[in-house]
């Protein structure tokens, strides 16, 4: 895919992640993509290596933390080249406590086919921590 193609794919990804658009969100993934959770909950998550369980995690997470229909995400800068795409932007969104969450996410996508065969979600999670904590008492 071009650099183009592959930026607007991982946008419309990301527009559907945010949206928390499962079905949308499964027509842009492989069948066997795998998704490479942040660091901190690696031993704790078991990591995601086909659509179903990319879904399940993408979307089980931002149930449990985020008002569906309260997030947003605002992109800073993308690119892209002809394996994959990058982004970067502010999320907004609300906790179920009505509390308000603001963090930097990154997304980086490889791809195959026109579609997303890896995909690795980082952010700040020390921030998130500080902002979620009294969504873990």
């Amino acid at each position: 895919m071009t650099a183009d193609a592959n930026k607007a794919l991982l946008e419309a990804f990301v527009d559907a992640v945010f949206d928390q658009d499962r079905d949308r969100m499964g027509r842009l993934l492989t069948d066997d993509v795998v998704c490479h959770v942040v660091l901190n909950i690696r031993d704790s998550v078991p990591l995601p290596t086909n659509r179903e369980a990319v879904l399940e995690f993408m979307c089980g997470q931002s149930a449990l933390f985020y008002e569906k229909g309260k997030t947003t995400f605002d992109a800073i800068q993308s690119f892209g080249d002809d394996d994959g795409a990058a982004l970067i932007g502010t999320m907004r969104a609300t906790t179920p406590e009505g509390k308000p969450y603001m963090n930097e996410y990154a997304f980086f996508v490889k791809t195959r086919d026109g579609m997303i065969a890896e995909v690795r979600e980082l952010c700040d999670t020390k921030f998130w921590y500080q902002q979620m904590a009294p969504h873990q008492a």
